[in-house]
């Protein structure tokens, strides 16, 4: 291994470090999400996963 690679590394686990426990923290903390905001949420999913179906169909016909 280079020196590079040794750099990224130690880059790394100091940014696991570093960053880990707040991210933990957050997700602990957050808001739960209800039913209604999953709904929500799934509506323009299944939007957009419809509409490139359709594009699909009608590129392949």
């Amino acid at each position: 291994m280079d020196w590079t690679r040794i750099m990224g590394l130690v880059m790394l686990l100091a940014l696991l470090a570093f960053i880990g426990p707040r991210v933990l923290d957050s997700v602990r903390n957050s808001p739960k999400g209800t039913t209604a905001d999953w709904l929500g949420a799934m509506k323009p999913l299944l939007f957009v996963v419809a509409f490139i179906a359709l594009l699909f169909m009608l590129a392949k016909g």
